[in-house]
Order: C-alpha cells, then sequence, then structure tokens
C-alpha cells in the first residue's frame, strides 16, 4: 500500500491529476471506419441452434463454431444448459483449441460438478466446526448455487460431537454422590462414596472423584473410615479445594480428610454425641472457613468453628419442638442456603406422624438464634435441596414428606409452601440438564434389575416446576444407563452445561458421565430452525440429523435474497452460510452435500483473454470461405449438457485482431475524500474506445459487468463514498469490434476517515485566593476563587500543597469545580496549624486543553487560639472478643497478633513526645514498660503474634488486664496545663493445641499387640509447659456397643503419650485428653483405626514362590540365579617365533603372545586357566602367579605366553597353545570355553607380511651380515627370490584369493635352507581362526575335529591365524583321511563340495578344482 500524503500534498496531487486528465482528454482514439458488411451467426458448425453433447471422460467433445474468414468479431456468447434429469458431467471445461486458457470453467474449490453441488466453499466434502457450547451461532461451513439454478434436490447431514462424550466408568457400587472441586481449579468434580473399593490395604470404603483432564476422565481414590456411610463437602481451610468428611452413622463419627493434610488421607475424626443425626459444612461465622454446623435427634443445633486446622467445640442452642406429643426426638436433617438473599441461614427439619416441621436460625456473634421474627413452617423434614428455583435471588426449600413432596418458597415476607404428588422422594436431585438456565426436579428410578448390563431397565425421570414452586405431572425419562439409583449435576469441563453423574450398572456398577447436548442448525440465520437435535452423544454416537429433500424450500427462497457474487466466468453465484449453536462444547460437522439443479450458463467471459470475441478474433485468418473454430470440451464424469443460443456479430474485415495488453495500474494518491489512480497506455491506441475502472470492497469479486467509471484517457479519480473503507480496483481497455484488454493488476487501497477538527486552545486561568479563617478553632482556610471567563470552559482543578509550585501536572488535585456549578470558595479542613500551604488552578476545555504552567498562591496557614482538654484512649485487639459467661475480655493466643494502641491528645490535638506507662497483669504477676507517643499522638506497643510476648515475658493464660497511664503535662507556648489521664481493658489468654498422631491406623502384629503414640502440641512451643502432666482417657473398641480396655495416661514433658495395644481382633482406639476451660485442645478425641494381623508369605511377583494373598513379606522368597557371559578375549593379532633360540631369547618380549581378558559381567568372577601346547619343542611359559584369579566387574587380566630355549639344531615345529577358562561368580551359573592360539616360526632371513605392512624391506640383520660376507650367497639369493616372485605372480594371476597349502616340516628333515615365502589373502584379520584344509584332512594331524561348545565372542576374541610357510622339500607321504564322511560335509546342487572345520570355517571346492578354498561372506 503507498505511503498516505499529507493534507496539503494531497490537495496539491488532486490538482495536478485534474490538469492531467483535461490535457490528456484533448487526444481520444480515432474511430476506425467499419466494413461495409456485418451479421449475426446464430448456429453451430454442423448448422443447428442447438448441440446436446454427450460428454465422456476418456477424451474430450467438440462442437464447432465457423465463422467468416478476414471479418472482426464484435461480440459472442452461447448458453450452456444442464437438466437435472440427465447426469452431470462432473467439473467441466470448455477450451478452444485445447490450449489451456480456459473459456468458461465449473468444479471444483467450491463450485461443486454442473448440476450438482456437493462441497463447500472450501473445496472440501465436509467442514468441522469449533463450539465452545454458550450457545453463540457460528458459522458452520457455507455453499454456493448458481443463482439461475432450479432446485431439483437437497440433501445434507448435520452432526455434533463433544468434547467430554457420554461414557460410563465402572468403579463399583456407589452409595453417595456430591458434587465440589478437589483441586481447586475452578471446575466442578464429581465427589462419591464406593464402600468396598479394592485399594492398596484391600478391599476398604474409599472415598473416589473424577475430574476432566481436557481430553479425558482421571479418576483418584482415597481411602477413608471403615464404617462410613455418606459424605459431606465444604472448604474449611478456605483453601479453594474441597474437603471431605465421611459420616460414620453407626460410630457417630466424621472422618475427617482435610485438602491441606497429605492430599486428603484420613487424619482424625470429629467424635459427636450418641444422638447425631446430621451435619453439613458453610462459613456461618463470615471468616471464610467452613463451619462444622451439626443437628441431633433432640433438636440440639451445634456449630464448630474451623481455625488452627481443626474444628473447635460446638456452640450450641436448642431448637423448639414443633411436635404435639413432648419428649419426641425426631429432629432429622439441616440444610444451608441464602433463604433471605444475604448470609446463609441454616434450615432444621423435623419428622412428625402425619407432618413435618421447619425452622430457620442464623448464627451471629457466638451465638445461634432465630431470625427477628421466627421463621417456622410445616414442609418437610429433609434431606433438602437447596436451590433457587424462581430465580428471585433467595434460595428455596425441597424435600420429602410422610406421603409426597413439599416445596417451600420465600415470597419476601413469608413462606409459602407447595406439595407434588412424588410419593417416596428419594435419590433426587436439582438441575439445568440443557441449559435453559431453569432447573427441573429429577429421580432416579433402579427399574427391576435382571444382573444384566445389556438389558435397560429403570429410568431418570425429570419433572418440571409449576408457578407456585410444585412440580408439573409431566415426566420426561432418560435412559443413560441400565437400573440408575442415584443423580447429581456437574459441569466437569467448564462449558456451561452440566454434566450428568449417575449412579448406575448391574453387573458392572459404576457411574455414567454425560451431558445432554443439544444443537440447532439454521439455515438462513432468520431464528427458524431447519435442524435440531437433543441428547446424550458421544465420539462413538454424535447428534446426527440428514435433511432428505424437505431443505429445497428453504434453499430456493433464501437463494433468491441472497447477495450476488460473480466468478472469473461471470457465473453469478448465491452463497448459502447457515449457522449452528450448541449447548455444550464439541465440534459440528456438516457432510454429505448434495444439491441438485437446473441451470443455464452463459459463455461469454474469462479470465484468460477477457471475453469469448478476444479468443474468436485470435484465430482469424486473412482469405475467403469460412472457419471452423473447436470448442473442446472435457469433464471429469460422463454427463449430458447442451449448447445453445449462439450469437457471434461480425463485421467484414479483419484490421484489429489483436488483443491489446493489459493495463499496469498504481496508486497516484488518496485521502479521506478521494482516490487517484493511473495506469499504463493501451498497447493499441488507435482503436481505443474508452478504459473501463471497477471497484470492489476488498475481499469481494470484481464484476466485469458493472463498470464504476468508462474514462477516455489512463486517469481517473474517485470521489464516489470511498471514505473510511478499503477497496479493491482494476482496469481494463475497451476496443472497436468488442475487443477488451484483460484485466490489470488489482490494487487495494485502505481510505482513511474524516480527520476530526481539534481545538488546540487551553481556556483563560481562575483567579484564586488563599486566606485563614478567623476566630475558629484553627486547621481551616478558606479558598476562594473567580472562574475562567472562556465559553469552552469544562472544569476547574485546584491543586493545594505545602510547598510552592509552578506545574500542576502531576499533582492530585483537592477539587474539581464544573463550570456549571456555581461555587466559588470551599474551606480546606483538617489542617495542622501553622503549617504552610499553597494553592492555584487549573482551567480546561472539552477538549482536555489545559495550562499546567502556575503562579500559586501562599504561603498561609491556619492558626487556632483556644485551648484544649486532654484525652487518654487505650485500644488493645487480639483475635476479637472471647466470652464464656463468665470470663471475658479481649482474646488472644497463639496466632492472634497482640497489639496496644495508645492516643494521648488535647481535643483533638495529638500530644507527641509524651510518656505513657504501660502495664501487663495476669495470675498476680505483671510486667511494665514505658511508650513513647509520636507525632499524631499515637503511642503502640505490638507484638506479631501472642507468643512472641510471651518469649519477652513468659506462659500464661486466663484472665488478665491492661493498663496505660499518663502523668499530665503543659500544650502550647502558654504552657497550658493537661490533667493525667489513664485507662484499662480486660484480656483472656487461650491456648490452642493439636492432639495427633504418626499412627492414625495401625497394624496389629501376628500377636494383636502393637503401641500407639500420641502427642498434643500447643501451636507455639512458647506454651508447651501447660501439656506436662495433661491427663488423657483411652478407649478400646470395636463397633457401638463392643468396648475393650480402657485407662488413662499422662503426657510426658515433651507432650508424648504411649498406650500398648493388645487387641486381637483390631478395631479403633479413642483418646480423650481432660483439658482446662481455657485450653482447646484439637480434635477433643483421637481415634485411631487398628487393622488385625495381616496374612505373611512372600510378596515379590517376581520370585519362585509369590504368594499373591500375602500382604507382609516373611523373607521366605527364593530366585533362579543368572548365569554369566564368557569373558572377552584380545590377543595380538600374529605370533612369530624367531626359529634361532638364541635370538628368540634375545628378544623375548617381540616373541611372546600378549592377551588381555576382559569381564563384562555386573560381578567379579573367578577365572581358572589352563594351558594346553600341541607341540612338546620348544617349552612355553606364562606370567600369571596363579591358575586361579578373580576378575573385577568391568575390569581385565593381561598375561603373557612366551617360548623357553631349545637346543640348538633342533628344529621347532608350529603349533597351538589352548587356553581354557572356567569361569565362577557367587550368585552366578558358571560358563567354561577356551581358545586356540597358533604360532609359527620363521627364519630371521625370511621377510614377514604381516598386516598393515606398508612394502618395506625387513630383512634380518643375519641376512644383511651374510649378504655382506658371501657375494655368491647373496647371488643365489636373489636368484632364488626372483624365482618365488614369479612363482607368486603367477599364482596371483591364476586364482586370486587363494590361499597355498602349508606344509609341516619335521624336526630331522629341516636344513637351513632359504624358504619360500607364499601369498596371504589381503586382510588376514577377517579370516576365521583355524588352520589350512590339508593340514585338517591329514590322518596323523593332531588338530581334534570335535566340535566345541559355542559361546557368543565378541571381535577378537580368538586370535587371526599364524602366516604358514611352505618349505621346498616333500613332506613325508601319509595316509588320506576321507572327510566325505565327516558330519559337516555335503554336495550342492551345482556340485560343489563344503565343508565346515572346528573353528567353523567354511571351505569349498568346484567339480574341476583341485584346490580348496576359504569362504568369506
Amino acid at each position: 500500500m503507498p505511503l498516505t500524503r499529507a493534507p496539503v500534498q494531497a490537495s496539491a496531487s488532486r490538482s495536478v491529476i485534474l490538469a492531467l486528465l483535461l490535457v490528456l482528454s484533448c487526444f481520444s482514439s480515432i474511430p476506425i471506419a467499419t466494413a461495409n458488411s456485418s451479421g449475426t451467426i446464430e448456429t453451430f458448425a454442423d448448422g443447428s441452434s442447438s448441440v446436446e453433447v454427450n460428454t465422456n471422460t476418456q477424451s474430450p467433445s467438440t462442437v464447432n463454431l465457423s465463422v467468416g474468414r478476414n471479418t472482426t468479431i464484435g461480440s459472442s456468447s452461447f448458453h450452456l444448459n444442464y437438466d437435472s434429469t440427465n447426469p452431470s458431467p462432473g467439473e467441466l471445461t470448455i477450451d478452444v483449441d485445447s490450449d489451456g486458457q480456459y473459456e468458461w470453467h465449473l468444479g471444483g474449490n467450491g463450485d461443486g460438478h454442473v448440476g450438482e453441488q456437493n462441497e463447500f466453499t472450501t473445496g472440501t466434502s465436509s467442514t468441522s466446526t469449533s463450539a465452545s457450547g454458550n450457545q453463540t451461532w457460528l458459522h458452520t461451513g457455507a455453499w454456493r448455487l448458481p443463482k439461475t439454478a432450479i432446485m431439483a434436490s437437497s440433501d445434507i447431514t448435520v452432526g455434533f460431537t463433544p468434547d467430554l462424550g457420554a461414557q460410563f466408568t465402572g468403579i463399583g457400587a456407589v452409595t453417595d454422590l456430591a458434587v465440589g472441586d478437589m483441586d481447586g481449579d475452578g471446575q466442578e468434580d464429581a465427589i462419591f462414596l464406593v464402600p468396598d473399593h479394592m485399594g492398596a490395604n484391600g478391599t476398604w470404603p474409599h472415598i473416589g472423584w473424577l475430574k476432566w483432564s481436557g481430553s479425558s476422565i482421571v479418576t483418584s481414590w482415597i481411602p477413608t473410615c471403615f464404617d462410613a456411610d455418606r459424605l459431606i463437602l465444604g472448604d474449611s481451610d478456605n483453601d479453594s479445594q474441597t474437603d471431605v468428611l465421611a459420616i460414620a452413622e453407626d460410630e457417630d463419627t466424621l472422618c475427617q480428610h482435610l485438602s491441606g493434610t497429605n492430599s486428603w488421607s484420613y487424619s482424625t475424626n470429629v467424635t459427636m454425641n450418641e444422638k447425631f443425626e446430621d451435619a453439613l459444612l458453610a462459613d456461618m461465622d463470615g471468616d471464610g472457613q467452613d463451619d462444622l454446623v451439626s443437628i441431633d435427634a433432640d433438636g440440639t443445633l451445634g456449630m464448630r468453628s474451623f481455625s488452627g486446622g481443626a474444628y473447635s467445640t460446638a456452640v450450641t442452642a436448642t431448637v423448639n419442638s414443633g411436635n404435639q406429643v413432648p419428649g419426641l426426638e425426631n429432629f432429622a436433617h439441616i440444610g444451608v442456603g441464602s433463604f433471605y438473599g444475604g448470609n446463609q441461614s441454616i434450615i432444621v427439619g423435623e419428622t412428625d406422624v402425619m407432618t413435618s416441621y421447619n425452622s430457620i436460625w442464623n448464627f451471629s456473634t457466638g451465638t445461634w438464634a432465630p431470625p427477628a421474627a421466627i421463621e417456622t413452617f410445616e414442609c418437610s423434614s429433609g434431606p433438602f435441596e437447596i436451590f433457587d428455583w424462581n430465580a428471585d435471588g433467595s434460595d428455596d426449600v425441597m424435600g420429602p414428606t410422610p406421603s409426597a413432596a413439599c416445596t417451600a418458597t420465600w415470597n419476601g415476607s413469608a413462606w409459602n409452601t407447595a406439595t407434588s404428588n412424588m410419593v417416596g422422594l428419594a435419590n433426587y436431585s436439582i438441575g439445568d440438564h440443557d441449559g435453559d438456565g431453569t432447573v427441573d426436579v429429577f429421580r432416579a428410578f433402579e427399574g427391576s434389575p435382571d444382573g444384566s448390563d445389556s438389558t435397560q431397565t429403570g429410568s431418570v425421570d425429570m419433572n418440571a416446576f409449576n408457578s407456585d414452586g410444585s412440580t408439573n405431572s409431566t415426566t420426561t425419562s432418560f435412559n443413560p444407563h441400565t437400573s440408575p439409583r442415584d443423580i447429581v449435576f456437574a459441569d466437569l469441563d467448564g462449558d456451561g452445561l452440566s454434566e450428568q453423574i449417575v449412579a448406575a450398572g448391574e453387573a458392572t456398577p459404576g457411574l455414567f458421565i454425560g451431558a445432554w447436548h443439544t444443537l440447532e442448525w439454521d439455515l438462513e440465520g432468520d431464528g427458524t430452525m431447519e435442524m435440531s437435535m437433543a441428547d446424550y452423544a458421544s465420539a462413538s454416537s454424535p447428534l446426527s440429523q440428514s435433511d432428505q429433500g424437505t431443505l429445497i424450500t428453504n434453499v430456493v427462497s433464501e437463494l433468491a435474497v441472497v447477495a450476488t457474487n460473480y466468478d472469473p466466468y461471470e457465473t453469478a453465484w448465491g452463497t448459502m452460510d447457515p449457522v449452528s449453536r450448541s449447548m455444550g462444547a464439541g465440534t459440528i460437522t456438516q457432510s454429505a452435500l448434495n444439491m441438485s439443479y437446473t441451470a443455464t450458463f452463459v459463455v461469454e467471459a474469462n479470465p484468460s483473454n477477457g471475453n469469448l470475441s478476444n479468443v474468436l478474433n485470435s484465430f482469424m485468418e486473412l482469405g475467403v470461405g469460412s472457419l471452423d473454430i473447436p470448442l473442446n470440451i472435457t469433464c471429469t464424469q460422463n454427463g449430458t449438457v447442451t449448447l445453445d443460443s449462439l450469437s457471434i456479430a461480425w463485421t467484414e474485415g479483419a484490421s484489429n485482431i489483436q488483443i491489446p495488453d493489459a493495463p499496469n495500474l498504481w496508486i497516484y494518491s488518496y485521502n479521506y475524500s478521494q482516490v487517484s489512480i493511473m495506469w499504463s497506455n493501451t498497447t493499441s491506441p488507435s482503436d481505443l474506445m474508452h478504459y473501463e475502472v471497477f471497484r470492489a470492497p476488498t475481499g469481494s469479486q470484481i464484476s466485469i459487468n458493472n463498470p464504476l467509471a468508462q474514462p477516455p484517457i489512463n486517469g481517473y479519480q474517485d470521489t464516489d463514498g470511498v471514505t473510511n473503507q478499503e477497496w479493491d480496483y482494476a482496469v481494463r481497455s475497451v476496443h472497436d469490434f468488442g475487443i477488451t484488454s484483460n484485466l490489470s493488476n488489482i490494487i487495494t487501497v485502505n481510505v482513511p476517515d474524516v480527520p476530526p477538527v481539534i481545538d488546540t486552545t487551553p481556556p483563560d486561568a481562575a483567579v484564586v485566593s488563599l486566606d485563614d479563617v478567623p476566630n475558629d478553632d484553627g486547621g481551616v482556610l478558606n479558598l476562594s476563587f473567580t472562574p475562567s471567563p472562556s465559553s469552552d470552559l469544562d472544569y476547574t482543578l485546584f491543586f493545594v500543597e505545602t510547598s510552592d509550585f509552578t506545574n500542576a501536572s502531576g499533582l492530585t488535585p483537592y477539587a474539581n469545580i464544573s463550570s456549571d456549578d456555581p461555587t466559588t470558595s470551599m474551606l480546606l479542613t483538617g489542617l495542622n496549624d501553622g503549617e504552610d500551604h499553597w494553592a492555584a488552578a487549573v482551567a480546561v476545555d472539552g477538549d482536555d486543553n489545559a495550562w499546567w504552567n502556575v503562579t500559586a498562591v501562599g504561603p498561609v496557614h491556619s492558626t487556632n487560639d483556644t485551648i484544649r482538654q486532654s484525652l487518654l484512649t487505650l485500644d488493645v485487639t487480639g483475635d476479637g472478643t472471647y466470652d464464656d459467661g463468665s470470663n471475658s475480655g479481649v482474646h488472644l493466643h497463639d496466632g492472634s497478633s497482640f497489639s496496644i494502641t495508645v492516643q494521648l491528645s488535647s481535643e483533638g490535638i495529638p500530644l507527641s513526645d509524651e510518656n505513657v506507662d504501660l502495664t501487663i497483669s495476669m495470675d498476680g504477676e505483671s510486667w511494665s514498660t514505658t511508650m513513647v507517643t509520636g507525632l499524631t499522638g499515637f503511642a503502640t506497643q505490638s507484638w506479631t503474634d501472642w507468643t512472641d510476648f510471651v518469649t519477652q515475658w513468659e506462659a500464661h493464660a486466663g484472665s488478665g488486664q491492661v493498663s496505660v497511664s499518663w502523668a499530665g503535662g503543659s500544650h502550647g507556648a502558654a504552657g497550658q496545663t493537661i490533667a493525667a489521664a489513664s485507662s484499662s481493658e480486660d484480656i483472656v489468654v487461650t491456648v490452642d493445641a493439636t492432639l495427633s498422631t504418626n499412627t492414625p491406623s495401625i497394624q496389629l502384629d501376628a500377636e494383636g499387640l502393637g503401641s500407639v503414640a500420641v502427642s498434643a502440641a500447643t501451636t507455639s512451643s512458647e506454651e508447651q509447659s501447660h501439656i506436662d502432666g495433661l491427663s488423657a482417657n483411652w478407649q478400646l473398641g470395636n463397633g457401638t456397643e463392643v468396648f475393650g480396655d480402657s485407662g488413662m495416661v499422662q503426657f510426658d514433658s515433651t507432650g508424648v503419650l504411649s498406650i500398648p495395644v493388645n487387641y486381637a481382633t483390631g478395631g479403633w482406639l479413642d483418646v480423650t485428653p481432660v483439658t482446662p476451660w481455657w485450653m482447646t485442645l484439637t480434635p477433643s478425641t483421637l481415634r485411631i483405626d487398628l487393622y488385625p494381623p495381616p496374612p505373611e508369605g512372600c510378596t515379590d511377583s517376581n520370585a519362585n514362590n509369590f504368594d499373591p494373598e500375602a500382604q507382609v513379606d516373611d523373607d521366605s522368597c527364593t530366585y533362579d540365579l543368572p548365569e554369566l557371559i564368557f569373558v572377552q578375549i584380545i590377543c595380538d593379532a600374529t605370533w612369530d617365533i624367531d626359529d634361532n633360540s638364541s635370538q628368540a631369547m634375545a628378544e623375548l618380549d617381540a616373541n611372546s603372545m600378549h592377551c588381555e581378558l576382559i569381564n563384562n559381567n555386573n560381578a567379579t568372577v573367578f577365572a581358572n586357566i589352563a594351558f594346553t601346547y600341541s607341540e612338546s619343542t620348544p617349552l612355553f611359559v606364562d606370567n600369571l602367579a596363579s591358575s586361579e584369579v578373580d576378575i573385577g566387574s568391568g575390569e581385565s587380566l593381561n598375561f603373557t605366553i612366551s617360548p623357553s630355549t631349545w637346543s640348538e639344531g633342533v628344529v621347532p615345529s608350529n603349533g597351538t597353545v589352548r587356553v581354557d577358562i572356567d569361569l565362577t561368580a557367587n550368585g552366578w551359573i558358571g560358563v567354561s570355553d577356551y581358545t586356540l592360539i597358533p604360532y609359527g616360526f620363521v627364519h630371521t632371513n625370511e621377510t614377514i607380511d604381516t598386516p598393515g605392512d606398508d612394502g618395506g624391506d625387513t630383512q634380518g640383520e643375519a641376512g644383511e651380515a651374510e649378504e655382506e660376507s658371501n657375494l655368491l650367497m647373496l647371488i643365489v639369493i636373489v636368484a632364488l627370490v626372483l624365482g618365488i616372485l614369479g612363482f607368486v605372480g603367477l599364482r596371483i594371476a591364476m586364482r586370486e584369493e587363494e590361499d597355498e597349502d602349508a606344509e609341516t616340516f619335521e624336526d630331522e628333515e629341516w636344513q637351513p635352507k632359504p624358504k619360500k615365502r607364499i601369498r596371504t589373502q589381503p586382510d588376514m584379520e577377517d579370516m576365521p581362526t583355524g588352520r589350512s584344509l590339508d593340514e585338517l584332512t591329514t590322518k596323523a594331524s593332531s588338530v581334534s575335529m570335535t566340535k566345541s561348545r559355542k559361546v557368543d565372542r565378541r571381535a577378537g576374541a580368538r586370535p587371526a591365524p599364524v602366516r604358514e610357510v611352505l618349505a621346498e622339500e616333500e613332506p613325508e607321504e601319509q595316509g588320506e583321511w576321507d572327510y566325505t564322511q565327516d558330519e559337516d560335509y555335503h554336495v550342492d546342487e551345482e556340485g560343489v563340495e563344503w565343508w565346515k572345520d572346528e573353528v567353523g570355517q567354511w571351505w569349498y571346492k568346484y567339480p574341476d578344482e583341485e584346490d580348496w578354498e576359504a569362504f568369506e561372506e
């Protein structure tokens, strides 16, 4: 986009372009004289006016146009018709002469097929739209249809898949269901009680909770007390995470699971009395922490506040009975709600034979009391559902009665009750299942279970509320899962639609989780639904509805009124853009679209050449006669279309048949009121008629049928409503005979809005004066002013500061006086006498213009001449007020602050730097200090925590007093006397302590014995001395009426007591300390579960004797031993020994073999190593100190084998050393194996090829000496070497990779002759360990043919064979062994013989060859 010009520039630009346009208008094109003859062609080349084309996907279908030579086509078009009764040709293209530049096309990219729309505007066959579920209308995928279409049929399928799909989880039989937020993430979680869940300690009652992770349901478990029956939920520790109390009704006990205590692990119990009936958690005292409220059968209403991690002793009140028969104890249930639209209140339910009584109670200032006008009525004894059914802001109540159900509604002045015909109302819930904002009653009916989950029985029934609060008799039934037994509502995924959590199932009991999802689909967006659906849904069973032709009427109506858009071929389209909304988050889908229609399309305009006339003119030839131009029609399906209405206007003479180039368009200038564009001149000016300028909003289709203007020159200024919108522009040239250029490039202009007129002149300033008020008590100044006279004044800001200032920006104004406020003066109060002040005013107009540089008036200060009286006030603060009827005062305890504040003043003026005496007295002891008042007359002595003061003084508890006194003084320059003053306030100090155990449950041993340690700890260690010597009663039990031993123990100086347990049956142990009035020990009773002795055995599943029933391991497990890995053996690559004993001994290390054993086991191994030598001469020695050695894990052992000296004249033979190794290790299975190490003797003068030899001369020193002393011997050696080289070269040429047979030398035949050197294979390290085939097949050979046990060795485990030499003398004849009888010998189908030696080396020989060759991979 070009840069925006400045306003002055834009004005100048407009002047320039207008002048330029005026000049250019003088050069309009000169018309070309038309030919003398013209006409219109209305038939195709075959003479017919209409052609039916049966398309073929295999080859184009061709229809010819016949035009006269030497003519110019002025206009041309024809119609393409499709009838819906014929098969569709699919995507169809008309391409004159098949040059790849289409003259017309329909199909793909959202067009669908000719006569069949089967794809959306995205070009896909389906759409998918993510919905948040908040009933927002969403565009779910549009499709377009030709505006000329006559609809024949309509098909589409609409569906919805929720993010959280309906599902069933078989978690076991659920006895209670509730809703909370266990992890504090703001999303509701389902919480439930399963009495027989298999956990880590066996089958036991567990609290379960499930949450939606965003992709799946996650279930967590918390073990609870053995007798748990139902759950109550709240947030007592105010951490936004749900706390759970499990009610064990038979034990009158609440098992406490707090979120902040090791993830809800069972910590301690709250013991209720034997008449306990019901309880709930609610914040009754407004401290943000839920308190424990309970009701007993005799009407005792109790509230235990939560503080310091525990519930306090109950504050109680007695609810008056409504029964006519005195002495009955029929109080049953309580509920909590905002019944009057404000603070929470408790509703109490009492049962009578024929009716039920209710009363409302509030908790305030530490006590229970009914409302001012006591609210009692007859409705239901509970259990209650508390909700606002009529949405009036006040909670209502519903519950069962002996014969029906009752709803109680507060009307603002009284309770109205209504009865519903719901006998035996139970397992019910109030919820909004479809997100319409209206709640209904839902009841679970179990049906007739047959033990099979595959047969549906029972239902969840819904009844709406009538206007009086009763329920409507019309019932709607739902079938989420077989045999439903209870239901609650929880919005698990936070999409605004609650999931139904239903306890159900027969063979596999558990929970059904699923919402009642709804989807509405509106074709036109007019609020009338074409499709709507509702049901439980999931990915495997989504909501789905298909239109089977009924939508066609709406499609026809909508197509007639929607906006028209044109494609590049000027085909007019209308877009169907349906909207959908869902209740519940998920994905809305559209598929199976198929809209069939009959339509007529005009073939004239195209994006490649502008129009059909340009195309036909490009084929024009000079001469006479007619010219046939082929229309080639291709398609993607075999179908039928008809071509007709041909119209080709022609003029004789082909004077201008060249299509001009498209202009190049650019922006000249633009501002909020105009857009000036220019473009390059046409390349055919002689026949130019005019240009056509096109404009369209950015993002919409430019239509060449609706030009904005037709200027005669190459420039245009657009002033037609361009302001504050983004436009696309294009241009083309128009020439004689209907010839047009292609469209130019499209440019985009974002036109700005009209700039506002801005006032920048500030108003005149106000005149300000500041004076003291005479004859007053001081502290007051009078500020008066004369307002600014400016007519555009909006308001005046006044600034008052205690120092001079010249700029008011950034200062806080003292007052803001509007221009229409008549005030002209104000009193500045609360000032300090004698303190200087300055004042100034800033006038501000409606455009926020102001002069912020000011001249302040001042300094001025207030004065006071009267005499002040003195006053000493005392304020002691702690944790509120304590009052138990006998002791009262400011409540102080560990965790509460302790602050003492005094203020010394003289009739409101603080007295600073004055000494105030402070005394604190308790238990006949006192502590004193002196406080000094500050500038404001205040003096404060404070401690962040009461225990900080205890550390400073000493530990005390009970009643005490704080007193302050001031001896008097003087004030002011006149020395006015101020009388002495004193004050005092009572205090009460309490001690909070926690009763706990590190063994909330213990496992008794096999004899039923165990030990329990209980600790009592004050919340501050400084007060722990109060615990020393405190007594506690203990009681063993195993049920409501079964009790064991009991006794009393005392806490030691560390606050710990120990109780030995001998209770083989298991059960519980209750510990109840005895405390003074000022001590609160929480809980008052601690229950410890005693688990009976567990079964013993082997608990390791990997052991041979694993016992799945055992819970305690008795160290009896047995295991199989692992097997050792054989050591890795690495030796020198070859072992060549000098055949001269003296020289070999002189260089013993070079003539020795060096080996390394590597232990790759995870244990130290013990190796027994033995050496066996194949030859007796020479003898060999090794350097091992012992044949038994140990090798650590990952470590290695090195050893060396060296030859011993032998007699002169003795010819040693080549041989092998066998090394046998037996490995053992503690706790491992041993392994044994061996390796063969071959060695060979070489003469001093012989050149030895070794792997890696660089080809240099390695002839020995003895040879050099012999050459120097005997020339003849040198000649012989040279001749002999040449002979050997010739022989070797011949062998290489005959067979590559061949090894010569090695010969064995006998001691007695050895002569000191030069020896021939045989050729070895190129890479000796790749050869397998072994000996030559001849050597292996000689009967007299000492090599064993026995196969050794295979051991997996790494590379280097076996050394490579020593290079062997061949003597010229013929070996002694030996008998040949028939190797064909060996088990490792065979002949393949090609006659090749194969044999494997003892070290695994394979050898082969072709039928026509004598020698064997080693096979290498």
